[in-house]
């Protein structure tokens, strides 16, 4: 967040721009060098919108202060036997309260109506 006092001299705050492009980027070539010719590498996020407007936006320190971390490849969803990019999630707030094993007549009938069925 940018506070006025933090702007240099004579630099004014400007109304929030809509992002309409956005776009992540990992540039291994940047960053810190390490140690002689291996660089740290940064985590960028370029926006633009629809005045020609681009920005850069270096995030590797946000990042690693919330300690965030790279997943490994092996454990990525898709790479798991029963990985299916269409499945639907059923909340469980959507459905709070309605139980299809409830002896309950009123719940029975809300089961049914989820499924579409008359009772």
């Amino acid at each position: 967040v940018v506070r006025p006092d933090d702007l240099p001299a004579g630099a004014q705050l400007k109304e929030p721009e809509a992002v309409t492009s956005l776009t992540v980027v990992y540039e291994p070539e940047g960053g810190d060098e390490i140690v002689p010719g291996v660089k740290r590498g940064r985590h960028l996020v370029v926006t633009g919108n629809d005045m020609g407007q681009i920005g850069v936006w270096d995030v590797t320190d946000v990042l690693a202060s919330a300690n965030i971390k790279a997943v490994k490849e092996s454990e990525m969803p898709k790479n798991k036997g029963s990985y299916n990019a269409r499945r639907r999630i059923r909340r469980d707030d959507k459905y709070a309260g309605m139980s299809d094993s409830s002896d309950d007549d009123d719940a029975g009938s809300h089961a049914a109506e989820r499924r579409g069925m008359d009772r």
